[in-house]
Protein backbone atom coordinates (compact mmCIF):
# COMPACT_ATOMS: atom_id res chain seq x y z
CA UNK A 1 0.00 0.00 0.00
CA UNK A 2 2.78 2.19 0.52
CA UNK A 3 3.93 2.27 -2.77
CA UNK A 4 0.69 3.23 -3.80
CA UNK A 5 -0.66 5.84 -1.32
CA UNK A 6 2.66 7.90 0.32
CA UNK A 7 1.96 7.09 4.34
CA UNK A 8 1.07 10.39 6.40
CA UNK A 9 3.13 9.48 9.32
CA UNK A 10 4.93 6.82 10.79
CA UNK A 11 4.43 4.70 14.53
CA UNK A 12 7.53 3.65 16.41
CA UNK A 13 7.41 0.30 17.29
CA UNK A 14 9.87 -1.07 20.49
CA UNK A 15 9.04 -4.55 20.97
CA UNK A 16 12.20 -6.37 20.48
CA UNK A 17 14.17 -3.47 18.79
CA UNK A 18 13.19 -0.23 17.61
CA UNK A 19 11.21 0.07 14.30
CA UNK A 20 8.67 2.28 12.36
CA UNK A 21 5.81 1.59 10.82
CA UNK A 22 3.94 3.35 7.96
CA UNK A 23 0.66 5.15 9.53
CA UNK A 24 -2.25 6.37 7.33
CA UNK A 25 -3.55 9.36 9.15
CA UNK A 26 -3.54 7.72 12.77
CA UNK A 27 -5.96 5.29 12.11
CA UNK A 28 -4.29 2.58 9.91
CA UNK A 29 -1.13 0.58 9.35
CA UNK A 30 0.03 -1.86 7.04
CA UNK A 31 1.25 -5.22 8.04
CA UNK A 32 4.71 -5.24 8.57
CA UNK A 33 5.85 -8.41 6.30
CA UNK A 34 5.94 -11.99 6.05
CA UNK A 35 6.31 -14.22 9.57
CA UNK A 36 6.98 -17.78 10.52
CA UNK A 37 4.76 -19.38 12.43
CA UNK A 38 3.81 -23.26 13.38
CA UNK A 39 5.48 -23.57 10.12
CA UNK A 40 3.71 -21.55 8.11
CA UNK A 41 4.87 -18.56 6.55
CA UNK A 42 1.88 -16.27 7.06
CA UNK A 43 1.75 -12.28 6.29
CA UNK A 44 0.70 -10.89 9.79
CA UNK A 45 -2.50 -9.71 10.11
CA UNK A 46 -2.79 -6.50 11.91
CA UNK A 47 -5.99 -5.37 11.36
CA UNK A 48 -5.78 -1.23 11.33
CA UNK A 49 -3.31 -1.48 14.31
CA UNK A 50 0.59 -0.86 14.22
CA UNK A 51 1.15 -4.01 15.85
CA UNK A 52 -0.79 -8.02 15.85
CA UNK A 53 -1.32 -8.18 19.49
CA UNK A 54 -3.72 -5.61 19.84
CA UNK A 55 -5.68 -6.55 17.11
CA UNK A 56 -5.64 -10.36 18.45
CA UNK A 57 -6.28 -8.73 21.89
CA UNK A 58 -9.85 -6.81 20.32
CA UNK A 59 -10.67 -9.87 18.96
CA UNK A 60 -10.29 -12.04 21.70
CA UNK A 61 -12.34 -10.10 23.73
CA UNK A 62 -15.46 -10.20 20.91
CA UNK A 63 -14.41 -13.96 21.31
CA UNK A 64 -14.76 -13.78 25.39
CA UNK A 65 -18.26 -11.88 25.01
CA UNK A 66 -19.36 -14.19 22.01
CA UNK A 67 -18.75 -17.38 24.07
CA UNK A 68 -19.11 -16.43 28.04
CA UNK A 69 -21.72 -13.99 28.04
CA UNK A 70 -23.94 -14.75 25.08
CA UNK A 71 -23.11 -18.02 25.39
CA UNK A 72 -23.22 -19.42 21.83
CA UNK A 73 -20.67 -20.75 19.09
CA UNK A 74 -22.11 -19.56 15.83
CA UNK A 75 -20.12 -18.61 12.27
CA UNK A 76 -19.00 -15.42 13.86
CA UNK A 77 -17.29 -16.78 16.35
CA UNK A 78 -15.50 -19.24 14.42
CA UNK A 79 -14.68 -16.35 11.97
CA UNK A 80 -13.27 -14.37 14.95
CA UNK A 81 -11.15 -17.58 15.93
CA UNK A 82 -9.77 -18.21 12.87
CA UNK A 83 -8.39 -13.93 12.40
CA UNK A 84 -7.21 -14.89 16.35
CA UNK A 85 -4.79 -17.48 14.43
CA UNK A 86 -3.88 -15.19 11.19
CA UNK A 87 -2.37 -12.38 13.74
CA UNK A 88 0.06 -15.24 15.15
CA UNK A 89 -0.28 -13.46 18.48
CA UNK A 90 0.93 -16.54 20.81
CA UNK A 91 -1.41 -14.67 23.65
CA UNK A 92 -4.39 -14.40 21.38
CA UNK A 93 -4.09 -18.15 19.98
CA UNK A 94 -4.00 -19.95 23.38
CA UNK A 95 -6.71 -17.66 24.51
CA UNK A 96 -9.25 -18.41 21.91
CA UNK A 97 -8.31 -22.23 22.31
CA UNK A 98 -8.91 -22.09 26.19
CA UNK A 99 -12.20 -20.31 25.22
CA UNK A 100 -13.58 -23.16 22.61
CA UNK A 101 -11.77 -25.55 25.18
CA UNK A 102 -13.70 -24.60 27.38
CA UNK A 103 -17.24 -23.90 25.45
CA UNK A 104 -17.05 -28.01 24.18
CA UNK A 105 -16.44 -28.91 27.70
CA UNK A 106 -19.62 -27.10 29.34
CA UNK A 107 -21.77 -28.54 26.20
CA UNK A 108 -21.04 -31.92 27.28
CA UNK A 109 -21.46 -31.62 30.67
CA UNK A 110 -24.91 -30.09 30.30
CA UNK A 111 -25.59 -32.20 27.36
CA UNK A 112 -27.10 -36.15 27.14
CA UNK A 113 -23.69 -36.85 25.36
CA UNK A 114 -21.91 -36.26 28.95
CA UNK A 115 -20.61 -39.65 28.51
CA UNK A 116 -18.02 -37.95 25.94
CA UNK A 117 -16.87 -35.93 28.14
CA UNK A 118 -14.05 -37.83 29.39
CA UNK A 119 -12.25 -39.05 25.92
CA UNK A 120 -13.00 -35.21 24.39
CA UNK A 121 -11.92 -33.47 27.03
CA UNK A 122 -8.94 -35.22 27.22
CA UNK A 123 -8.70 -34.76 23.48
CA UNK A 124 -9.07 -31.17 23.81
CA UNK A 125 -6.25 -30.84 26.50
CA UNK A 126 -3.76 -32.95 24.48
CA UNK A 127 -4.01 -30.28 21.64
CA UNK A 128 -4.03 -27.28 23.56
CA UNK A 129 -1.08 -28.31 25.50
CA UNK A 130 0.53 -29.47 22.14
CA UNK A 131 -0.50 -25.85 20.55
CA UNK A 132 1.06 -24.40 23.51
CA UNK A 133 4.16 -25.69 23.22
CA UNK A 134 4.75 -25.82 19.50
CA UNK A 135 4.29 -22.09 19.64
CA UNK A 136 6.86 -21.85 22.82
CA UNK A 137 8.61 -23.51 21.20
CA UNK A 138 9.12 -21.95 17.62
CA UNK A 139 9.30 -18.65 19.38
CA UNK A 140 12.09 -19.45 21.53
CA UNK A 141 14.07 -20.70 18.64
CA UNK A 142 14.39 -17.25 17.05
CA UNK A 143 17.22 -16.20 19.16
CA UNK A 144 15.62 -12.71 21.31
CA UNK A 145 12.75 -14.65 21.40
CA UNK A 146 9.20 -12.82 22.51
CA UNK A 147 9.02 -15.52 25.14
CA UNK A 148 12.77 -14.28 27.23
CA UNK A 149 11.28 -10.83 26.46
CA UNK A 150 8.33 -11.09 28.17
CA UNK A 151 10.00 -13.24 30.97
CA UNK A 152 12.50 -10.20 30.84
CA UNK A 153 9.01 -7.99 31.52
CA UNK A 154 8.08 -9.81 33.98
CA UNK A 155 11.54 -9.59 36.21
CA UNK A 156 12.13 -6.06 35.17
CA UNK A 157 8.47 -5.12 36.39
CA UNK A 158 8.76 -6.84 39.47
CA UNK A 159 12.57 -5.20 40.17
CA UNK A 160 10.47 -1.86 39.54
CA UNK A 161 7.80 -2.44 41.41
CA UNK A 162 9.88 -3.53 44.55
CA UNK A 163 11.24 -0.04 44.80
CA UNK A 164 7.97 1.68 45.50
CA UNK A 165 5.71 -1.13 46.43
CA UNK A 166 2.75 0.95 47.41
CA UNK A 167 2.74 4.25 45.53
CA UNK A 168 4.67 3.47 42.19
CA UNK A 169 7.64 4.74 40.26
CA UNK A 170 5.03 6.87 38.38
CA UNK A 171 3.27 5.73 35.72
CA UNK A 172 4.96 7.51 32.72
CA UNK A 173 8.32 6.66 34.00
CA UNK A 174 10.00 3.80 31.48
CA UNK A 175 13.51 4.62 32.26
CA UNK A 176 12.72 3.05 36.03
CA UNK A 177 11.52 0.01 34.69
CA UNK A 178 14.41 -0.08 31.45
CA UNK A 179 17.24 0.03 34.49
CA UNK A 180 15.82 -3.45 35.38
CA UNK A 181 15.63 -4.98 31.95
CA UNK A 182 18.41 -7.59 30.04
CA UNK A 183 21.48 -4.83 28.93
CA UNK A 184 20.66 -5.31 25.54
CA UNK A 185 17.10 -3.61 25.68
CA UNK A 186 18.61 -0.70 27.58
CA UNK A 187 19.76 0.65 24.58
CA UNK A 188 15.75 1.55 23.22
CA UNK A 189 15.17 4.55 24.82
CA UNK A 190 15.49 7.05 21.63
CA UNK A 191 11.82 7.35 21.19
CA UNK A 192 11.15 5.66 24.63
CA UNK A 193 9.66 2.76 22.89
CA UNK A 194 10.22 0.26 25.44
CA UNK A 195 8.28 -2.41 24.00
CA UNK A 196 6.72 -3.38 27.43
CA UNK A 197 4.36 -6.43 27.28
CA UNK A 198 2.55 -6.63 30.17
CA UNK A 199 0.14 -4.58 31.43
CA UNK A 200 0.01 -5.89 35.37
CA UNK A 201 3.52 -5.38 35.83
CA UNK A 202 3.40 -2.24 34.38
CA UNK A 203 0.60 -0.62 36.57
CA UNK A 204 2.39 -2.17 39.39
CA UNK A 205 6.35 -0.98 38.68
CA UNK A 206 4.48 2.60 37.92
CA UNK A 207 1.13 2.64 39.98
CA UNK A 208 1.64 0.62 42.88
CA UNK A 209 -0.11 -2.11 44.59
CA UNK A 210 -2.86 0.94 45.68
CA UNK A 211 -3.72 1.88 42.59
CA UNK A 212 -2.95 -1.74 40.69
CA UNK A 213 -5.98 -3.50 43.08
CA UNK A 214 -8.42 -0.62 43.38
CA UNK A 215 -8.56 0.16 39.98
CA UNK A 216 -7.87 -3.54 38.15
CA UNK A 217 -8.05 -6.10 40.51
CA UNK A 218 -10.40 -5.29 42.94
CA UNK A 219 -13.16 -4.78 40.57
CA UNK A 220 -12.24 -8.66 38.92
CA UNK A 221 -11.65 -10.52 41.73
CA UNK A 222 -14.87 -9.16 42.73
CA UNK A 223 -16.55 -10.29 39.78
CA UNK A 224 -15.35 -13.87 39.94
CA UNK A 225 -16.40 -14.45 43.56
CA UNK A 226 -20.24 -13.23 43.17
CA UNK A 227 -20.50 -15.46 39.98
CA UNK A 228 -18.64 -18.35 41.23
CA UNK A 229 -22.28 -20.03 41.33
CA UNK A 230 -24.69 -17.83 39.90
CA UNK A 231 -22.84 -18.16 36.28
CA UNK A 232 -19.68 -19.73 36.10
CA UNK A 233 -18.98 -18.89 32.64
CA UNK A 234 -18.53 -14.69 34.07
CA UNK A 235 -16.49 -16.02 36.28
CA UNK A 236 -14.03 -17.66 33.64
CA UNK A 237 -14.50 -14.49 31.52
CA UNK A 238 -12.15 -12.41 34.75
CA UNK A 239 -10.11 -15.17 34.66
CA UNK A 240 -9.71 -14.68 30.88
CA UNK A 241 -9.63 -11.07 30.90
CA UNK A 242 -6.79 -11.02 34.01
CA UNK A 243 -4.68 -13.01 32.25
CA UNK A 244 -4.82 -10.84 28.88
CA UNK A 245 -4.02 -8.16 31.17
CA UNK A 246 -1.18 -10.09 32.58
CA UNK A 247 0.69 -10.71 29.04
CA UNK A 248 -0.51 -7.80 27.19
CA UNK A 249 -0.11 -4.00 27.58
CA UNK A 250 -3.58 -3.17 27.28
CA UNK A 251 -4.15 -1.21 30.81
CA UNK A 252 -5.27 1.69 28.81
CA UNK A 253 -7.68 -0.41 26.19
CA UNK A 254 -11.04 1.44 26.23
CA UNK A 255 -12.54 -1.96 25.62
CA UNK A 256 -10.73 -2.92 28.98
CA UNK A 257 -12.00 0.11 30.85
CA UNK A 258 -15.12 -0.14 29.39
CA UNK A 259 -15.93 -3.66 30.38
CA UNK A 260 -14.47 -3.07 33.97
CA UNK A 261 -17.49 -0.58 34.15
CA UNK A 262 -20.05 -3.19 33.20
CA UNK A 263 -18.54 -5.23 36.33
CA UNK A 264 -18.51 -2.52 38.89
CA UNK A 265 -22.37 -2.08 37.84
CA UNK A 266 -23.15 -5.76 37.75
CA UNK A 267 -21.12 -5.63 41.52
CA UNK A 268 -22.69 -3.30 43.05
CA UNK A 269 -26.31 -4.41 41.90
CA UNK A 270 -25.70 -7.71 43.55
CA UNK A 271 -24.41 -6.11 46.77
CA UNK A 272 -27.89 -3.42 46.50
CA UNK A 273 -29.90 -7.56 46.10
CA UNK A 274 -27.99 -8.72 49.13
CA UNK A 275 -28.45 -5.31 51.18
CA UNK A 276 -32.44 -5.84 50.38
CA UNK A 277 -32.39 -9.32 50.96
CA UNK A 278 -33.50 -10.32 47.81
Amino acid sequence: MANVIKSSGTAIIGWGGVHSVPSYFGIFFPSQGIINFLSLNLVRNTGIFAEAPMYAYILSMALLIDVLILKKIDFKSVVIGITIFTTTSTTGVIMAALVFGFFITKFLCNSKYRILLAPIGLMITVVVFYLVTVILNSKNNLGASSVSIRMDDIKAGYLTWRQHPFIGSGYSNNYAIIQNMLAFRQTITEYDAVGFSSGMMKLLAGTGTIFTVLYYILPLALYIIINLKKDFSKTILSIFILALLFFSIVQESYVLIFIIALMWVEILQFGHRRRKGL
